[in-house]
């Protein structure tokens, strides 16, 4: 009768031990992940290299540093000065000769809004929603993608708020430098710094190429998120076909999506 007992209390302790690591899914291992504290407590192996030589390399490396941090805001400059003429022309070409923005281009938007669907896992989707208002080289940017899981039943939110400086270069290019905010909700809400270098290129008439990666950190953890898509279309709408990465340190949420770009 002893044994019975034993072997009883031994099979629940073991069904229970299961079902604990078995509770959590997909996204709740994310949100545990990407909010972590972590603290910079590992440090990386340096080797230092002590020669007469050392103090000349440190010269020559800050001189080239100065020149590429000149070269740096000098085309930032451009690329903003671009952006403000193309939308307000004045016939001053001596600093641009930038071509006035036509309504409905794809580029440096009035206005912008995307919606799309993410197949990340086969119980776990994404729902994205971006809008943009700005007015020449500025811009904000807000950024919401609804994780939803099946399997346990659950969901997540990633909220990106950005003030945007965009650059043009030609009616074909733009890159674009946003400061702001990522915020974690799920089970518990968090945020930190996010910073973004979308860049956009249209090299066909109908075809455009749009890169948006994202840095961020939340409680000391690194969230990474690469965002690639084609957009098939030209005044007013697009068709948008991406891959979309979105890691953490140990955790991932990775896969293709469709949707649609709107622009005045």
């Amino acid at each position: 009768m002893i044994y019975r007992h034993a072997w009883l209390c031994i099979i629940i302790s073991l069904l229970l031990c299961f079902s604990s690591h078995c509770y959590g899914g997909k996204l709740e291992s994310f949100e545990n992940d990407a909010t972590t504290h972590r603290e910079d407590n590992e440090k990386t192996d340096h080797h230092y290299f002590n020669t007469e030589d050392s103090e000349d390399t440190d010269d020559f490396l800050s001189d080239v540093a100065g020149f590429v941090t000149i070269g740096i805001l000098g085309g930032m400059t451009l690329g903003g000065v671009s952006s403000w003429k193309r939308v307000c022309p004045s016939g001053d070409t001596e600093i641009s000769d930038a071509t006035p923005r036509k309504a409905g281009e794809p580029l440096i938007p009035f206005f912008r809004a995307d919606i799309s669907r993410q197949n990340l896992e086969s119980d776990v989707n994404a729902l994205d929603f971006r809008a943009e208002v700005g007015y020449g080289p500025f811009a904000l940017h807000y950024n919401q993608t609804r994780f939803h899981e099946n399997e346990p039943k659950d969901k997540l939110d990633l909220i990106r708020i950005y003030g945007v400086y965009r650059m043009s270069f030609s009616t074909l290019v733009e890159l674009d430098l946003g400061l702001g905010t990522l915020i974690i909700n799920g089970k518990n809400e968090n945020s930190g710094f996010s910073f973004t270098l979308p860049f956009i290129i249209r090299p066909v008439k109908y075809v455009g190429v749009e890169f948006r990666p994202a840095w961020s950190s939340v409680n000391g953890t690194d969230v990474n998120d690469y965002d690639i898509a084609i957009m098939l279309g030209e005044k007013y709408a697009s068709l948008k076909l991406g891959y979309r990465w979105l890691h953490s340190v140990e955790e991932s949420l990775n896969g293709p999506y469709a949707g649609v770009s709107l622009y005045f």
